[in-house]
């Protein structure tokens, strides 16, 4: 008899179900959990551009126009700001008088009396404060400018009560001028940081929720989809809706006139609206 060899029809199922169990080769170096962690990465990557913005490249006109108006805001509002920073009072620590009909320039040092000479001169003058002479300039023939500090003044007075009035230094009399206080700052500095202060509020505000927020950004790229889909009218459209708008516009303003006139020939023929 002939001799029959193993079948092979008994040991494809069994190879079949060993093959199944075998996990598939690796190459050596790698790993699954590598493998899924690169493909993560390059997913993340795509997501966050640099500088973290969320999905760069999509929702592109919608978030540009949206940090356009954003930042607008904040620039009307530092403006806005800056400008209401006139209104804060600075301390003025130093004063300038402007002398007049000086025929002795004062001394550069000393104590000054501050005088109110409304009730009369001389000894009828009535002393509103006191202060530190710092320097005296002359800045005419019987002109000069004296630079003063360390006012004390009496309840209810101002530096600035002292102008159109007098000063007394070791007993000789100055008329005065005008009396200007000098700020401890210039208000540009407190506007200028002020605005400065917002504008930068607003860059970050504007980065975060535009560029960067994952919600505020996918609901402008989500906006920018559907604007995508609006049907824009065609120039052709435009012209033809505009000039269907105009005529409507003086046909409206020709009834009207038509019926005006009409009762106002109807009321006169009557009587009842007099000419």
């Amino acid at each position: 008899m002939p001799e029959h060899g193993p079948s092979n029809s008994s040991s494809t199922p069994v190879a079949q179900l060993a093959e199944q169990r075998i996990p598939n080769p690796q190459v050596a170096g790698s790993s699954p959990s590598r493998r899924d962690s690169d493909a993560s990465g390059a997913a993340d990557a795509h997501k966050h551009g640099g500088l973290g913005i969320h999905r760069p490249g999509q929702g592109y006109w919608v978030r540009v126009l949206t940090a356009c108006v954003v930042g607008l805001l904040f620039l009307v509002t530092a403006a806005w700001t800056a400008k209401q920073m006139e209104a804060i009072p600075i301390a003025k620590p130093t004063w300038v008088l402007e002398l007049r009909g000086v025929s002795e320039p004062p001394a550069g040092v000393g104590a000054v009396d501050l005088m109110d000479e409304t009730p009369g001169t001389g000894p009828l003058a009535v002393r509103i404060g006191g202060a530190t002479v710092v320097s005296y300039s002359k800045t005419g023939e019987t002109q000069g400018a004296l630079t003063i500090r360390d006012l004390s003044m009496d309840a209810g007075r101002d530096p600035a009560d002292v102008a159109n009035q007098a000063i007394s230094i070791g007993g000789k009399r100055y008329s005065v001028a005008a009396a200007t206080g000098v700020p401890l700052f210039n208000v540009l500095y407190l506007q200028a940081g002020v605005a400065a202060v917002i504008l930068i509020l607003g860059a970050i505000v504007t980065y975060l929720y535009v560029g960067v927020k994952a919600r505020s950004a996918e609901f402008l790229i989500a906006t920018d989809g559907e604007m995508k889909k609006v049907h824009w009218s065609t120039r052709r459209e435009v012209f033809g809706s505009t000039w269907v708008v105009i005529a409507a516009c003086f046909l409206i303003a020709g009834l009207l006139w038509v019926f005006d006139f009409g009762f106002v020939a109807l009321f006169q023929g009557i009587k009842l609206l007099h000419r």
